[in-house]
């Protein structure tokens, strides 16, 4: 993970993947508003850019054959860092207790969408809360034999399980207040 001090500021350089666009260049990042965006409705950002090729080589080439990875400097001063942070960690955890216990109390089906529209109303806005610096757990593939994020296995009941050591870390920014210098890193890729 990457940081950069900009007149006395700390920020967290970020990779953001596009889709390559034939028109040109983006100006900002796209905001993520799916209804199954892990973080809820923001902009997303790899904390390393390996990640991030993978992201496009998986999910952003389909259209045109190609992906482009954004840079940025991240404002991560008022994230929650549920990664390395325990203090932030165990927040997060009450937080989402609260929403699940709202939920169940509804005795209704919700969505992810729902519970981080719960979050963000209720604690995230109130808190002055900008982000969330996320583990998203990886795994070896099977279709992808180059990518190895754990090469310590064991058996149990005849299937290999796998100690991960290597994290996947995502940042989600809720504004883009908190994302400046954003400039294409690698155009075109395939």
């Amino acid at each position: 993970m990457e940081r950069i001090t900009v007149n006395s500021k700390e920020y967290l350089v970020g990779y953001h993947t596009q889709e390559f666009r034939i028109e040109g260049e983006l100006d900002s990042p796209i905001l993520c508003d799916y209804r199954n965006a892990w973080l809820g409705s923001g902009y997303y950002f790899w904390t390393e850019v390996e990640f991030a090729k993978y992201w496009g080589e998986d999910f952003k080439v389909r259209n045109t054959g190609y992906y482009d990875v954004y840079s940025a400097e991240i404002d991560v001063e008022n994230c929650l860092n549920v990664v390395f942070n325990e203090q932030h960690y165990f927040f997060f955890l009450r937080c989402l207790e609260k929403a699940i216990n709202y939920f169940q109390q509804k005795e209704e089906r919700t969505t992810l969408k729902e519970v981080h529209e719960f979050l963000e109303y209720n604690f995230w806005g109130k808190l002055g809360i900008t982000g969330i610096l996320y583990d998203d757990l990886p795994s070896n593939s099977k279709n992808k034999p180059n990518r190895k994020y754990s090469v310590i296995g064991y058996e149990e009941y005849g299937k290999t399980k796998f100690l991960y050591y290597k994290r996947r870390i995502q940042v989600v920014v809720f504004s883009l207040s908190e994302i400046h210098n954003f400039n294409l890193f690698l155009g075109e890729q395939c």
